[in-house]
């Protein structure tokens, strides 16, 4: 998983990384099972 890969890299206490975790966790209990389009990155300017 490259995103762990890149919590534990950077996130140098192992106390705040399993914070960091969690919020991923709790994130992912509400995420859509059905297909689904991110709406709110389409049409960003690529500057932003």
């Amino acid at each position: 998983m490259a995103l762990g890969a890149a919590v534990e890299a950077s996130v140098p206490e192992k106390e705040l990384q399993a914070e960091v975790f969690a919020v991923f966790e709790r994130m992912g209990s509400y995420h859509p099972a059905e297909p689904h389009w991110y709406l709110p990155l389409i049409g960003v300017d690529p500057a932003h």
